[in-house]
């Protein structure tokens, strides 16, 4: 669920007319909650950084230097666009370290008992918990 979370907010991001720091901060948590191995996700994660300062130099020098670097702009925002869907494909895909749970057989221990009055006793013992009848017994 947490994966579905992540790809549904980083995708729509990127994808997303408008390109704001704000954006960011709604699935940089949910990046902390899906990874479990940082090393296999540093590498997306430095180009994302990378292509992110490249998209923003050259959208600074169009909007407030008025440099014709419109093309330029475009190739950037195709390169962040990448850099976001690698970084995604890298957190999705890491395999989670999940332990297995301890299998334990319950057809070892439990073994069903000839009578649903018969506690275990032997003959020659003295039943002393008659109220208690079972029709299994715990092997251990």
């Amino acid at each position: 669920m947490e994966k579905c979370a992540l790809a549904q907010t980083l995708l729509f991001v990127a994808a997303n007319k408008v390109c704001t720091a704000q954006y960011f901060l709604w699935w940089l948590p949910l990046l902390l909650v899906v990874v479990d191995d940082w090393r296999r996700i540093l590498r997306p994660l430095r180009n994302w950084v990378l292509s992110c300062g490249l998209w923003l130099g050259v959208a600074y020098g169009l909007e407030f230097v008025g440099l014709p670097v419109h093309m330029l702009l475009w190739g950037c925002s195709l390169l962040f666009f990448r850099a976001n869907v690698d970084l995604l494909i890298s957190a999705v895909s890491a395999p989670p370290e999940a332990k297995a749970p301890p299998q334990v057989r319950v057809s070892s221990i439990v073994e069903e008992t000839d009578s649903w009055t018969d506690d275990g006793d032997t003959e020659d013992d003295v039943d002393d918990d008659p109220g208690e009848a079972s029709g299994f017994s715990l092997k251990l």
